[in-house]
C-alpha cells in the first residue's frame, strides 16, 4: 500500500483528481468532467464513493445469484488502476452504504447480513492489513463528525420517538444527543462546526382508503441541530412553490457555509412530479433556487465550495448542470443520449 501511495503521488498530474463527477447511468459507473469528457470506470456495480483526496475509490458488487458469487467490496487506485478485494459477504447478505472518513484514514459502510440484519463496519487504511470492526446493529446513514472520531445516525425505537444517535469509533459508545416526536431520517454532521441537518417527518398523509388510496410518502422536512444549543430548528423554504413541501436529499459544503437541497411535492415514486433545487446559507440569511426548472434534484458541491452541479430532467433528456455561486450563471456539463437518458451523482472529488 505504501508503493501504491508514493506511485500515486508521482502520476497525480496525469490524474485531474479535483475536477470529476462520479455518475451511475443505468448500471454504469463515470467520471465525467465539468468539460463534459467522461470515462467509464464500472459496467456494472452496487455502490461507490470516493477518497476525500479523489485519488481512491471504493465500490461494492451485488451478489451473483447464478454462479452464487457473494457480494464483495474492492478498493481502486484512480490514478494506477489497479483494483483489489478488502470485504465480501456470505450468500443472502448485501452492501449498503459506503463512507470515507474525513481524512481518508478508514471507510465505514453498512451491511446487511442474513438473519442479522443491518450493522455498521469500519475498515482503516491500508484495506489489505486488518480485518473489518463491527461495530454492532445499525440503522440509516452514516456520516462522519469533522474530526472522523464519531458518526451519527437517525434512529426510530418506538412510536413518537426518535432520535439522533452518536457511535464514539475509539470507545464504541453510543450516546443520544437529540430526541424528536416524530421520525427522523437522514442525519449529516457538518464538515465543519458542531451542526447536524437532518431530515424528519413533517405531514404524513396515511395509507388513505380503498375508495382513495394514498401511495405518497410522508413529507420530510429538514432541521438543524446545534451541539452548543442543545435543541434543533428548522430550516426555512423562502420563496418556494407552497406545494413543494418535501425535501429529497441534501448536502453540506465542505466549509459547512452552505446546504443545498432537493425540494419538491410529495408523491409515490423518485424524483417526483416537481422538484427543485435550492442553496442555502447554514445561518439561513441566503435561500436561493438555483435550477430554473421543475424537475431537478440531487445537488452536490465542487471541492472548492464555488459551484453546485445537479440533474435536470425538465425537456424529459437528463442533463447535468452546473451553477456558479458568485455570478449566479448556471451551465451545462454533459447532456444524455437517447439510449441511456439517465444519471445519477454520487459524488464530486
Amino acid at each position: 500500500m505504501l508503493f501504491l501511495l508514493v506511485v500515486s503521488s508521482l502520476l497525480v498530474t496525469a490524474f485531474d483528481h479535483d475536477n470529476h463527477l462520479l455518475v451511475e447511468s443505468y448500471g454504469k459507473l463515470f467520471l465525467i468532467k465539468v468539460t463534459g469528457e467522461s470515462n467509464v470506470l464500472l459496467d456494472r456495480f452496487n455502490s461507490a464513493s470516493l477518497s476525500p483526496d479523489g485519488r481512491f475509490m471504493v465500490y461494492t458488487t451485488l451478489q451473483d445469484q447464478k454462479s452464487k458469487t457473494p457480494s464483495k467490496l474492492h478498493f481502486r487506485s484512480l490514478t494506477v488502476g489497479n483494483d483489489s478485494e478488502v470485504a465480501s459477504l456470505v450468500p443472502g447478505s448485501y452492501f449498503k452504504e459506503i463512507v470515507w472518513e474525513p481524512h481518508g484514514r478508514s471507510i465505514a459502510y453498512s451491511a446487511a447480513l442474513e438473519n442479522k440484519g443491518e450493522r455498521l463496519f469500519l475498515l482503516a487504511l491500508p484495506f489489505n492489513t486488518g480485518k473489518p470492526r463491527d461495530m454492532g446493529p445499525w440503522y440509516q446513514g452514516i456520516s462522519f463528525s469533522p474530526d472522523g472520531s464519531k458518526i451519527v445516525h437517525a434512529v426510530n425505537r418506538e412510536p413518537k420517538k426518535s432520535e439522533l444517535e452518536v457511535l464514539d469509533i475509539a470507545s464504541g459508545e453510543r450516546m443520544i444527543v437529540h430526541s424528536e416526536k416524530n421520525i427522523l431520517w437522514e442525519a449529516k454532521y457538518a464538515p465543519v462546526g458542531d451542526s447536524i441537518a437532518f431530515t424528519m417527518t413533517n405531514r404524513d398523509p396515511g395509507p388513505g382508503n380503498d375508495d382513495s388510496p394514498d401511495c405518497g410518502g410522508p413529507s420530510l422536512g429538514l432541521r438543524l441541530y446545534s451541539g452548543t444549543a442543545h435543541r434543533s430548528r428548522p430550516v426555512a423554504f423562502v420563496g418556494a412553490p407552497k406545494n413543494w413541501d418535501n425535501v429529497k436529499n441534501f448536502t453540506w459544503s465542505s466549509d459547512g457555509r452552505y446546504l443545498a437541497l432537493t425540494l419538491g411535492t410529495t408523491d409515490c415514486d423518485y424524483p417526483g412530479s416537481e422538484n427543485g433545487v435550492f442553496l442555502i446559507s447554514a445561518d439561513q440569511n441566503i435561500h436561493k433556487q438555483i435550477s430554473k426548472g421543475k424537475l431537478s434534484f440531487e445537488p452536490v458541491f465542487s471541492p472548492d465550495n464555488k459551484t453546485v452541479a445537479f440533474v435536470d430532467f425538465e425537456s424529459g433528456v437528463a442533463k447535468l448542470m452546473r451553477f456558479d455561486i458568485q455570478s449566479g450563471k448556471l451551465s451545462l456539463i454533459r447532456e444524455a443520449d437517447s439510449r441511456n437518458n439517465f444519471y445519477h451523482i454520487l459524488d464530486w472529488k
